[in-house]
């Protein structure tokens, strides 16, 4: 009992004077127009000089602030601090209007229009006795009827929002409907109702307005209109990214690997990030196996990346990205490794020249994204002239009507090596390759590689895949792909 007097009863009074306030402030009068840029309107009594009075009518992600804290939003934005802004692609989105009718008469409310076919509203009549259970706990949970609303508002907007509502259509796309708000009463105050304007996040990821025309009108009177707009950002469910400082993060699309010598090794540390899903299932894959480059799990990142990632994010002007989950995996690539197959050691190496390893990175019902590992493998074969990158670049200005040619120069750096052209796998068929001899120097073989694009063969940018590729005879014979990129335009005269 002492207990209770000392704890339990100061609880209780502090709840009841919560109450209190919050009952009176919501029935009180108020019949100007509000301005605190949302929350649930103030009641009042039932006249008005408009058919509905909304609370706010447009709703735009809040930046969030360096501290990540509620306290650091400006006042008037705290009540959207909680909406996540952020849909998924393809993924359903909404956002309640609340809107109150303070007339004595009934109001008919019409949404003729959205600017988007992947938009519908929605009209729910909030009868009086579930606005004040509602207003009641969403004051005790610090929701959006208190000056500081709080993640458990969104938990009393489900039980008892959602669960004792009644949705029905005004615009479904294809059908406009009519429904009807009813009237005030002098005793319980205006009558409240929510509007629900929803979408789906189709289309690229990128800043996206969804809007509705509402008109609302009394009874003999003049429709009013209320243009409702939500500035949402589509999403992908997740992104590649990369830590390239302890505080700095990046996107990962691309690998760059750089040089890979003999018994090289690389190791790249992604992460794989989501804004909109809490828990995710990672499935990595690659374009082609091989035994040189291995994938780790997928694992949860430590709390510390999390946390540096997030700071990094908010560390963004006007940056709203809430991270909701983030996942790592480690990419390894060896110039050389051994396994053993059925009992018996096999020796592996990777292709010299230009790397080029595609990984497709898929989540459950979230699609896929494909990543590039690129680097460049050196060892008994050294390109002097002609392709200094290990790529042979025509340029974008090949006259269809002439042959393109480019000259590489080959030095093989030990001696004994020699090289062979792979004449039936030179990508796309029709280029024209040869291979010579040149002669040695300090005992080491040369060879002049001419690789040609036969006039009339090509309109357009060459194939991804064009490459020459020719082979060591070292005692493990190696292959050494040349990749080739160049574009051809028409330099005749016009077509009939």
């Amino acid at each position: 009992m002492r207990s209770f007097t000392r704890i339990g009863l100061p609880v209780l009074l502090v709840v009841g004077i919560v109450f209190g306030i919050t009952f009176i402030g919501m029935y009180s009068s108020d019949d100007s127009p509000s301005n605190d840029g949302g929350g649930v309107p103030k009641g009042g009594a039932a006249v008005s000089a408009l058919p509905l009075k909304f609370s706010t009518i447009i709703v735009t992600p809040v930046p969030i602030p360096p501290s990540g804290e509620m306290k650091d939003v400006p006042s008037g934005l705290r009540h959207l601090f909680y909406w996540d802004a952020n849909i998924e692609v393809g993924s359903p989105g909404h956002y309640e209007f609340w809107c109150q009718n303070r007339n004595a008469e009934p109001v008919s409310v019409r949404v003729p229009r959205t600017n988007c076919q992947c938009a519908g509203v929605e009209l729910a009549v909030v009868p009086p006795e579930v606005y004040k259970e509602y207003a009641a706990m969403s004051a005790l949970a610090s929701g959006p009827l208190s000056a500081a609303p709080g993640p458990a508002s969104a938990i009393v907007h489900a039980m008892v929002l959602k669960a004792k509502l009644t949705w029905k259509p005004l615009n479904t796309g294809t059908e406009v409907f009519e429904q009807t708000i009813p009237a005030a009463n002098e005793s319980r105050g205006p009558q409240f109702g929510l509007v629900r304007l929803a979408w789906t996040g189709k289309g690229e990821p990128g800043g996206k307005t969804i809007a509705a025309e509402l008109f609302a009108n009394l009874p003999n009177g003049t429709p009013d209109h209320t243009p409702l707009k939500a500035n949402t950002i589509v999403v992908p469910a997740f992104d590649i990214l990369r830590r390239e400082s302890p505080k700095v993060w990046g996107p990962a699309h691309d690998i760059h690997l750089g040089e890979l010598r003999e018994n090289g090794q690389v190791q790249q540390e992604l992460f794989l990030a989501s804004s909109t899903r809490t828990y995710f299932l990672y499935q990595i894959t690659t374009a082609k196996a091989d035994p040189c480059i291995t994938v780790s799990d997928v694992i949860p990142a430590t709390a510390a990346e999390s946390a540096s990632f997030e700071e990094f994010s908010r560390s963004k002007e006007n940056s709203v990205t809430r991270l909701r989950s983030l996942y790592k995996v480690v990419v390894t690539v060896r110039e050389r490794t051994e396994s053993m197959v059925d009992g018996k050691k096999q020796f592996h190496q990777l292709d010299l020249g230009v790397l080029e390893h595609k990984l497709i990175v898929s989540g459950v019902n979230a699609g896929s994204m494909r990543m590039t590992l690129r680097g460049r493998v050196l060892g008994d074969v050294t390109i002097l002239t002609g392709a200094e990158t290990g790529k042979v670049d025509l340029g974008n200005s090949i006259p269809s009507d002439q042959d393109k040619s480019r000259d590489l120069v080959l030095s093989a750096d030990r001696p004994g090596l020699d090289l062979t052209l792979l004449e039936k796998e030179i990508s796309p068929n029709y280029l024209k390759v040869k291979l010579e001899p040149l002669a040695p120097v300090d005992g080491r073989k040369q060879w002049r590689l001419r690789i040609t694009v036969p006039k009339s063969f090509l309109l357009g940018p060459l194939p991804e895949n064009s490459s020459v590729i020719l082979l060591t005879n070292s005692p493990t014979p190696r292959r050494f792909t040349i990749p080739i990129k160049g574009m051809a335009f028409d330099a005749g005269g016009p077509q009939l």
